[in-house]
């Protein structure tokens, strides 16, 4: 049984779904045992926000969208979290030879947020150009949608970091993230989690 669940793991460590019309990425990452190889929020000016390593592909947040923000305070200094409501900054997809595949903005209703045990990430974005070969989507499309969800957990044994990027290259940007997201998102909460009872 824990081999089977240490292969779930490998899998969705470095996972790459592609579609007719959609690209799928997703990894996560040991943040106490691997922290150099982990990407977490960086307000530093002049280093991009997350730089995520999804084996052949790189993204990078290089800019949060500009202010103004929505507060929401979880009566904590610790813990807190902001809504963007408009739309903007910058977000890059590279190939292996650092040549630029995609590249877009957040739309509006960017969140970001602080709770006592980690810190998350995570929006729809308009990507203004795309290189639909190189990602195997399709000919011809140069523009499309997607959504990015980041998540640090570090209530987790051991703290995880969660990343996964959807392009599409077909449908109109959604609003919010797809609702496949978050479910890989919980599909690897509970892998973890399901590791740590057979302990």
């Amino acid at each position: 049984m824990k081999n089977v669940i240490f292969l779930l793991m490998a899998a969705l460590c470095f996972a790459t779904v592609s579609s007719a019309d959609e690209i799928h990425l997703a990894t996560t990452c040991n943040a106490n045992a691997d922290f150099s190889h982990c990407s977490f929020i960086d307000g530093a000016i002049g280093r991009p926000v997350l730089d995520v390593n999804f084996g052949q592909f790189e993204f990078k947040v290089q800019d949060r969208p500009a202010g103004p923000v929505i507060i929401d305070d979880y009566s904590s200094e610790t813990s807190f979290q902001y809504t963007y409501t408009n739309g903007g900054g910058d977000v890059l997809l590279l190939d292996s030879s650092s040549n630029v595949v995609a590249e877009g903005a957040f739309l509006p209703g960017v969140v970001e947020a602080y709770p006592h045990s980690g810190e998350s990430l995570q929006g729809s974005i308009h990507f203004s150009y795309l290189n639909a070969d190189s990602l195997g989507i399709g000919t011809g499309i140069i523009q499309g949608g997607g959504s990015f969800v980041y998540l640090h957990d570090q209530g987790r044994s051991p703290a995880t970091n969660f990343y996964d990027l959807i392009i599409d290259g077909n449908s109109p940007p959604a609003p919010t993230p797809e609702s496949g997201t978050l479910l890989l998102t919980l599909v690897g909460v509970g892998i973890f989690g399901l590791v740590k009872v057979l302990r």
